[in-house]
């Protein structure tokens, strides 16, 4: 460690001494002050102390001793901010034990939860996955479509070799040209009718929305009753975690759709977009990543920052005007 960063090292924990100052803990605050100037009366003036000899004229062992009490001092600080309270702290940031009336609210919008939450997916499940008409209707509806299709095809290229087989002034020449024009208005609209066949191969995108928010929410409910399972069997569940819990269900709920757009946006990037609708995703998967990412919200919202990251790096350019 060079003579600038232990300055900058004492700077930088003065500054988190200071930070700290407002710590019901004002024990451990003067006790980390007293440390940091008896430290200081140790290093040289010019890498941030009081002594007189310069940083680089003591022994390596000794830097290596003033390095590591500094490392030390600054981990200590670090902890004493990070276990910081607040002093005036209200009924929902208390350290105190959830009451029991509480508890059986929390219990209750669990279970209530939990349970209502399954009963909206499985009414909703068979047009989540298959859409209004059974999958044999409408694989029989594009195979009809498509062949009409393809026989109107065929219908325009006979009526363009007609038409070309005819010279510019002969009299069936404008009639043979409406006929070819007749022939691919048909066609065109032949085709049109087959992508909308395909979109309605699968739910519609609104009812995949639906349950992967759905299946968030649920999620969320499933980690709510397991963490409260845990902490009020230890006796552990304080008053300060009741936002949490009643916020679980609705972060799961709302992080799931975004999941849901950076998977299908990247991941299944080319199945969404060749005019399949949703018949060309797994929805099953989808279904169930949602509520993984309701259950594992924490490790999701971890994932998400790291795609944003990927996204958005940060391109380190020489100026132009500074050649």
């Amino acid at each position: 460690m060079d003579t600038l960063e232990v300055k900058e090292l004492c700077a930088a924990i003065r500054s988190l001494i200071e930070s700290a100052a407002q710590s019901i803990d004002r024990a451990r605050v003067d006790a980390a002050r007293d440390a940091l100037e008896a430290l200081l009366k140790e290093i040289p003036a010019d890498a941030g102390g009081s002594a007189a000899a310069a940083w680089a004229d003591l022994a390596e062992t000794e830097r290596e001793r003033l390095a590591e009490h500094l490392t030390t001092l600054q981990t200590d600080v670090d902890a004493l901010l990070a276990s910081r309270r607040c002093a005036d702290a209200g009924p929902l940031m208390s350290e105190k034990c959830v009451p029991t009336g509480w508890i059986a609210v929390l219990l209750l919008l669990a279970v209530a939860g939990t349970l209502g939450t399954l009963v909206l997916i499985g009414s909703r499940w068979q047009a989540a996955t298959e859409g209004g008409a059974s999958a044999e209707e409408r694989r029989a509806a594009l195979e009809s479509a498509t062949d009409r299709a393809a026989r109107l095809k065929k219908q325009t290229e006979a009526a363009k070799e007609k038409r070309e087989s005819l010279q510019d002034d002969d009299p069936t020449a404008g009639a043979a040209s409406q006929e070819v024009q007749r022939a691919q208005f048909a066609e065109q609209k032949a085709w049109i009718e087959v992508a909308t066949i395909k979109q309605m191969l699968g739910p519609s995108p609104k009812g995949v929305l639906i349950m992967v928010i759905l299946f968030g929410a649920l999620g969320g409910f499933v980690h709510m009753a397991s963490s409260l399972t845990i902490y009020i069997g230890n006796r552990q569940l304080v008053r300060s975690w009741i936002v949490y819990y009643l916020l679980a269900p609705v972060q799961g709920a709302a992080l799931a759709p975004v999941a849901y757009l950076v998977f299908t946006g990247t991941v299944l990037e080319a199945p969404f977009h060749q005019e399949a609708g949703t018949g060309g995703l797994n929805l099953t998967g989808i279904y169930g990543f949602s509520a993984l990412t309701g259950l594992f919200a924490k490790q999701a919202i971890e994932k998400l920052r790291e795609v944003f990251s990927t996204v958005f790096t940060k391109i380190k350019a020489r100026d132009a005007t500074s050649q």
